[in-house]
């Protein structure tokens, strides 16, 4: 499983959410949204941002693991 995706699903659970809420707030079924769970799916810009809203958290808390990098390309 993707770590955008590990992120995103624990989030969800420590909110005490359900899948379905949350898919239901994003506009896109519950089966599509446990494909993007899965990492089946990937997530859109869109989705990422409207995800981010919906759980309250900053979308680059949810995300920052697939695309942050953790050295600094400039200084190489």
């Amino acid at each position: 499983m993707p770590r955008d995706a590990e992120l995103v699903r624990a989030t969800i659970d420590t909110q005490g959410r359900k899948f379905a809420w949350v898919a239901e707030r994003l506009g896109i079924s519950y089966s599509y949204m446990t494909r993007l769970l899965s990492g089946g799916r990937r997530w859109t810009p869109a989705l990422r941002a409207r995800v981010a809203e919906v759980l309250r958290v900053p979308e680059e808390v949810l995300f920052c693991a697939s695309d942050c990098r953790l050295t600094d390309e400039k200084n190489r």
